[in-house]
């Protein structure tokens, strides 16, 4: 599980850094702590990854892409 999510964030971290640049504002903060995960987990570091603060933050993010911008357009 471990090694096939830290390839996943090295091979995505393009899609994770667009993501928080192009991150409306009232979702800005649950972007950053969902793609600064990921960017240490890249890294092989995927404590944050399995904490309750990413799982909440990137519930959030689910739930504002699906609300918000619709499942056909992806995040954001």
């Amino acid at each position: 599980y471990e090694a096939a999510l830290i390839d996943f964030a090295a091979e995505n971290a393009d899609l994770f850094d667009e993501m928080r640049e192009r991150a409306p504002l009232d979702i800005a903060d649950d972007v950053a702590v969902v793609t600064d995960a990921y960017a240490a987990a890249a890294t092989g570091d995927v404590t944050e990854i399995e904490s309750s603060r990413f799982l909440d933050a990137e519930a959030r993010v689910v739930d504002f892409d699906e609300e918000e911008c619709g499942i056909d357009r992806g995040i954001f």
